[in-house]
């Protein structure tokens, strides 16, 4: 199974032995000794995705493509495979199917494909509606969620062509879902947050992360930016069909459970929702907020380390909504936006990596948007709100030595550019509201100067501080030499306490590694054969 796998361009070229090695795979799927069947399944995928046109087209001496005859033996494929295999396994036809380019064909082999999975749903759904009971019985929730996964195989690689499919379990998943979140809420108003961590608890809550799963997976493979001829759904159709009753449920569900029991994922699924559709979905960016903002804010916000998924995924949400939907942002009451630059600034200063620059790269575009907007009355507003604040608490992270690795030096770099650009260019408005009169550039000066004075007087020099704010003005069109220039001076902070300045030189380090890998797989022959992109003939 190895060997042939290795070979797909002779599998190409000689149809009869491709379907020989197939069958010969289907056999081994039924095989009893350890790790056959997986292997058999890894092998199919495998020659699948290089071979995958060779199933749908009629080969010499056939009277039907050979998908044709893999979904009329499809139950007896795959009757000895475990569930994950059977996973792997749709997904491997998935990926043949969406080779189909006939949409009338391919729709009827992804009812083919699906028809076991539907019968089976259709039977837990139909026993759940006549007694809704069944759904706190964990072998019909195993089945479920099995059902979910099996959907999500097949929907990662046929992509939006699945919608036909999505379209029909749809409103069971709304219905599932609720159910399921009735009986968590249930639970836990009875006994407590710890009764989360019993099996059957569990398993709920897997079925109801399965469904987000298969709605982010679906919505992330469609392109709403193509032509309409060229679109399968359109986005009003999704937004009204798929993500109404979506949102009416899951934001709802979302807002009222308790903190423990609340799913991450439908953070996700929203980023992954704002970033498919982008201003398409502005005017839902409200109800949006309303439900997920404040109740999230208020788990993650007493400490770094709490609800680390939820802690991700939130700043994703906020970087997708304030990259696609930043006229409705900068739109919000004050006191909503004004929650939201205390979110972006809570951000950049976390300890977890992947936080501090989502929230670094969000207010660097933050910047951006607010320094070109044509509307000019909302740009100066918000820098006389908000850019003083901002100002102080960026400066902030550039003398905490322990911060800056995790923003890291050139994001950081970046945005102390763009503020001081701001400040010489953009700003028309008195920063100073005591004293209006005065030059923006020089109370800015001022301010910094104070701040650096009262944190750094003991170990720098007064020229020292002098020098350093000045070079934030002078070197703001470039990044390059601002990052060298906060690194000098992170370096005199350092050496004044005596400590070692290596790590303010891991960045470019780290860097380098990367050219340098990034070269060698570029040579022929080092690169693995089997991780390389290779069209198909």
């Amino acid at each position: 199974m190895y060997v042939v796998g290795q070979y797909p361009r002779f599998l190409r070229a000689h149809w009869k032995f491709l379907k020989t090695v197939i069958n010969k795979l289907f056999e081994f799927m039924h095989e009893s000794h350890e790790g056959v069947q997986d292997m058999a399944c890894d092998t199919f995928i495998k020659i699948v995705l290089k071979c995958r046109q060779h199933f749908i087209a009629i080969q010499d001496g056939e009277t039907a493509p050979f998908i044709n005859e893999i979904l009329y033996n499809l139950n007896s494929i795959i009757c000895d495979l475990s569930q994950e295999q059977v996973h792997v396994f749709f997904e491997a036809v998935g990926h043949i199917i969406f080779c189909q380019s006939n949409r009338v064909t391919q729709e009827h082999l992804i009812e083919k494909l699906m028809s076991l999975p539907n019968t089976i749903w259709s039977e837990a759904v139909e026993e759940a509606s006549k007694d809704v009971s069944v759904l706190t019985d964990s072998e019909v929730l195993r089945n479920l969620a099995h059902i979910l996964k099996t959907n999500i195989a097949v929907c990662k690689s046929i992509g939006a062509p699945f919608f036909p499919q999505l379209k029909r379990i749809l409103n069971d998943m709304m219905s599932l879902y609720q159910v399921t979140s009735g009986n968590l809420n249930k639970a836990v108003n009875e006994h407590g947050e710890s009764v989360l961590k019993q099996p059957l608890l569990k398993t709920m809550r897997v079925v109801k992360r399965e469904i987000l799963t298969l709605l982010s997976t679906w919505i992330a493979t469609c392109d709403f930016d193509a032509a309409p001829d060229f679109s399968l759904v359109s986005p009003s159709a999704v937004i009204e069909h798929v993500l109404g009753p979506l949102f009416s449920t899951v934001l709802v569900d979302y807002e009222m459970n308790v903190p423990a029991a609340r799913e991450p994922k439908v953070l996700s699924l929203l980023s992954i929702s704002i970033v498919s559709l982008k201003e398409k979905l502005s005017p839902q960016v409200p109800s949006i907020l309303n439900a997920v903002f404040a109740c999230t804010l208020e788990m993650i916000n007493k400490d770094m380390e709490a609800y680390p998924e939820h802690r991700t995924n939130f700043f994703q949400l906020l970087s997708a909504l304030n990259r696609y939907c930043f006229d409705v942002l900068i739109s919000l009451p004050d006191s909503s936006y004004n929650l939201f630059i205390q979110a972006v600034v809570w951000a950049f200063k976390h300890t977890m990596r992947n936080v501090a620059e989502t929230g670094i790269e969000i207010l660097r575009e933050l910047l951006i948007k607010v320094a070109t907007k044509e509307s000019k009355d909302q740009s100066q507003m918000f820098y006389q709100k908000y850019f003083m604040t901002i100002m102080e608490h960026v400066l902030g992270v550039v003398t905490d030595l322990n911060q800056v690795p995790f923003v890291g030096l050139t994001n950081l770099a970046e945005a102390v550019c763009l503020l001081f650009q701001a400040v010489e260019s953009s700003i028309e408005v008195p920063l100073n509201s005591q004293n209006p009169n005065q030059q923006n550039v020089d109370f800015v000066y001022e301010s910094v100067a104070s701040l650096f004075n009262t944190h750094f007087s003991k170990n720098l020099t007064d020229a020292q501080i002098r020098v350093t704010i000045k070079g934030f003005f002078s070197f703001n069109r470039t990044v390059s030499k601002m990052r060298e220039h906060i690194r000098d001076f992170l370096v005199q902070i350092k050496e004044e306490a005596g400590e070692d300045t290596s790590d303010l030189f891991l960045e470019e380090k780290e860097a380098e590694i990367q050219k340098v890998q990034a070269e060698k797989r570029a040579i022929p022959g080092v690169a693995n054969p089997n991780d390389l992109r290779e069209e198909e003939s």
